[in-house]
């Protein structure tokens, strides 16, 4: 029985985990000139939220390998999110190095005319940006 509810928990957690970086991606890339005590500061945030999103996604990944897991280890999209706010943000750390995605197949419809046409985009995520490199701090 709790495995079938970490089925649903477990994605709706990565997908707020993934929902987080988003948002303090975009905070970072807003605040970067117009004001960088500011950014240094949610990019210092964002750095130790990381550390720990990291420990939560390896021990989900240790509970998927649970006997009776069904669920997925895919972050989702939430109800009421602008999809568009994930446009042109790599992805978090964790998404490659513990969970080992490494493309992400997207299907983009159009509607032209009231006529549906499906295409198939692979986004290669091997090229991960990662903003806190270049912020980070020794401390």
């Amino acid at each position: 029985e709790e495995l079938v509810r970490l089925n649903v928990k477990i994605r709706r957690l990565l997908t707020f985990l993934y929902d987080n970086h988003v948002d303090h991606y975009r905070a970072v890339c807003a605040n970067i000139i117009v004001n960088p005590p500011l950014m240094f500061e949610i990019s210092s945030r964002w750095a130790s939220r990381n550390l720990i999103h990291e420990k939560i996604v390896e021990r989900l990944l240790q509970t998927s390998r649970l006997p009776g897991f069904s669920g997925s280890l895919l972050y989702g999209q939430r109800k009421g999110r602008d999809p568009s706010l994930n446009e042109n943000v790599p992805p978090p750390a964790w998404v490659t190095t513990i969970l080992g995605i490494t493309r992400v197949e997207v299907e983009v419809v159009k509607w032209d005319d009231m006529v549906a046409e499906d295409e198939h985009t692979d986004v290669d995520i091997d090229v991960v940006v990662n903003i806190l490199d270049t912020f980070s701090f020794n401390s």
